[in-house]
């Protein structure tokens, strides 16, 4: 007589990243996908038996998700719902080729969150491919899979004769949150969350572009720090100011204190918060335990012009070291996550070489991501190479694509700007000069020449970018907000064909947006002619057949009165 399937409520983790997928059921974006390139001689058949045992053994790798009653649960199968699959390739760009389409494939979470193959090009060359759906894994937790792997796989090829470690089940900790869900420590932290989440600013505009409904395409643009560059920075984090509880903990400060910089330069904003994961793994076992367990939080900083990349580290410890006492277990909630659009993962797991042999891996970006991150920086150093890799996650809504690959370079002049003098000020560090900014954002085709020098006269942007430039009652803009309006205007305006010698009509009413709209015609090359609210619409109508403007800028409500010329 068979038993009931037992199902098991999601961790609020779980919970996220299932609703989610579910609001976007055909996408990769939760696709976390690893190849790994060993140089030598593999046992394709005491692989596979170490990866049956592997499944066997991580309740995490057998579960899978359903609705029930109208919510999601999971439940652990019996057996692995999925074999490894062995495959043989002709040469390594093949194996990519294969493994970059097969991480696309979504996954039929009710049936199996893991895909695995073995794939061989020659006798002295192998690769594993392991993807995995973010439910039942973070990158630590792929950590432990591949050690748990190489475990089984030298005891079945004698070159070990140790017994592999058993792996300690994800529903221990999925037990152990609902436990802390229930205390009074978790009642104080879900107020401190909330309290937070009313308060947070809005997310920046990164390069003055925010689509208000972004789609979850994507691609990954990777930097190598290298050897020297990566050398230097660690060893810049051994000075007493910048030296924290842990190198890791150094690291992570620095690409935070980094990535707000890079925001504020590119967001204009001087409020900022971004979402960073922890891990969620206090004790031993759970260290031990594949599974999900990270959860993400708001990390929020406050960056002046005036400060230098020093004080801002100084800054951004003392936040992240407040932030710590509340990021935790089963506190995460959706109002948090719609408050910031960049997220930094800063990840210490890595990789040993498998069975001794030299292996590197690779992460593999499935061309999609969450659509309310508009910018993920992955860090890491997975093959303890000494060279930190990143990995920048760009939506490709909000950054063009002539603009993706010099991202990660504009980054890097924070980083250089970093090791050489932290004293500067953030106002003296050229990220990007304005011109190059607005053709990346904005490509358009070549526009009339216009003359170098602001009608306005405005500031440059660099120095001046998160000054107060315009106020309308409880709304304001800066100079940085100011500038990224008027050029998306006269790049669209150009985009239209409206040029020199052509008059745009503007039919506004005075609002925060009337003086960028000015602005942002003249940019144009072309003349503005106002139109004004308060006059009738017949003599609107008549104005607007003598002038025959190239375009009509108008609100909704003033468009909708105007009669037909």
């Amino acid at each position: 007589m068979s038993t009931a399937p037992s199902y098991a409520p999601l961790t609020q983790s779980q919970l996220l990243i299932w609703t989610g997928q579910e609001l976007d059921p055909e996408a990769p974006h939760y696709n976390m996908a690893l190849l790994w390139d060993i140089r030598g001689k593999v046992d394709a058949g005491a692989f596979s038996r170490a990866f049956r045992e592997l499944v066997q053994s991580s309740d995490a790798l057998r579960t899978v998700f359903e609705v029930r009653e109208g919510l999601p649960a999971q439940r652990v199968l019996p057996e692995a719902p999925a074999p490894l699959e062995r495959l043989e390739l002709p040469d390594a760009g093949a194996v990519r080729s294969w493994a970059l389409e097969r991480c696309r494939q979504p996954f039929r979470l009710d049936l199996c969150c893991y895909d695995s193959a073995l794939i061989r090009v020659s006798d002295q060359r192998w690769f594993w491919f392991l993807n995995q759906h973010h439910l039942i894994t973070d990158a630590w937790g792929v950590a432990v899979l591949y050690h748990a792997q190489l475990e089984r796989y030298r005891r079945l090829t004698c070159r070990s004769t140790n017994e592999p470690k058993p792996l300690p089940p994800f529903a221990d900790y999925r037990r152990y949150e609902q436990r802390f869900r229930q205390s009074p420590t978790f009642a104080q932290t879900q107020s401190h969350w909330n309290s937070q989440a009313e308060s947070l600013p809005p997310p920046p505009k990164l390069y003055g572009r925010s689509p208000r409904h972004a789609r979850p395409a994507a691609s990954r643009h990777s930097l190598d720090l290298g050897p020297d560059r990566s050398a230097r920075l660690r060893t810049l984090l051994a000075e007493p100011d910048l030296h924290t509880l842990t190198p890791d903990l150094s690291l992570f400060t620095t690409f935070a204190t980094l990535l707000f910089a890079f925001l504020a330069k590119t967001g204009a904003r001087e409020d900022l918060s971004i979402g960073t994961p922890v891990h969620n793994r206090p004790t031993p076992a759970f260290k031990n335990t594949p599974g999900l367990f990270v959860e993400f939080f708001p990390l929020r900083a406050q960056v002046r012009a005036e400060d230098s990349l020093g004080a801002l580290y100084q800054h951004v410890r003392s936040a992240y070291l407040e932030f710590l006492r509340h990021a935790r277990p089963g506190a995460s909630n959706p109002a948090l996550h719609r408050s910031f659009n960049a997220v930094l993962n800063y990840i210490h797991a890595a990789f040993e070489p498998f069975d001794g042999l030299p292996t590197r891996s690779e992460w593999l970006h499935p061309g999609s991501v969450d659509p309310h991150h508009h910018l993920r920086l992955h860090v890491h150093d997975f093959d303890r190479q000494g060279s930190i890799q990143l990995h920048f996650d760009l939506n490709a809504e909000v950054f063009p694509e002539a603009l993706r690959p010099e991202v990660p370079l504009h980054f890097l002049r924070l980083l250089d700007a970093f090791l050489e003098d932290r004293s500067r000020p953030l106002r003296s560090i050229g990220l990007l000069d304005f011109e190059t900014w607005a053709e990346k954002t904005f490509p358009t085709p070549p526009p009339p020449p216009a003359p170098e020098k602001s009608l306005f006269q405005l500031p440059e942007f660099e120095g001046w970018a998160q000054d107060p430039a315009l106020r309308c009652g409880d709304r304001q803009w800066t100079y940085g907000e100011l500038e990224a309006f008027s050029r998306a205007l006269a790049a669209r305006l150009r985009a239209l064909g409206v040029g020199a010698g052509q008059v745009v009509g503007v039919h506004l009413r005075r609002c925060l947006e009337l003086p960028g709209v000015l602005y942002g015609v003249w940019r144009s090359g072309a003349a503005f002619l106002p139109l004004p609210a308060d006059q009738p619409p017949g003599r609107l109508s008549t104005i607007l057949q003598d002038a025959r403007p190239a375009a009509l800028i108008a609100s909704a409500e003033l468009a909708a009165a105007l009669e037909p010329p």
